[in-house]
């Protein structure tokens, strides 16, 4: 063992390489979903808003001018609360129909 060298193509060194690989991976993938939390609120920008609700830029954007969901505009980027994205899904929020129920 003392005699064994060592170099790039080593196993060892493949181990230690894939596996910083994926610590990297996974860091950043927490680094992309955590929000910065300023005065206990979350913020978004138009284009996460856009993925969550699964509609384009434009519709939120369209959503925005109508005043259905607040924002703050700062410096020309939008930016919009997580609990007002929340709230607006949730006063939206439509239960399916059960035709069980007699009147």
């Amino acid at each position: 063992m003392a005699d064994e060298i060592i170099n790039k193509n080593h196993p060892r060194i493949l181990a230690a390489r894939d596996k910083s690989q994926q610590a990297f991976t996974s860091l950043e993938a927490i680094r992309e979903s955590h929000h910065i939390m300023l005065g206990g609120l979350s913020f978004l920008t138009d284009k996460e808003v856009a993925e969550r609700l699964r509609v384009t830029r434009r519709t939120v954007q369209n959503y925005r001018d109508a005043g259905i969901i607040p924002y703050y505009m700062i410096g020309g980027k939008c930016l919009y609360a997580e609990a007002d994205v929340m709230e607006l899904l949730n006063k939206n929020y439509h239960p399916r129909y059960d035709d069980t129920i007699t009147v």
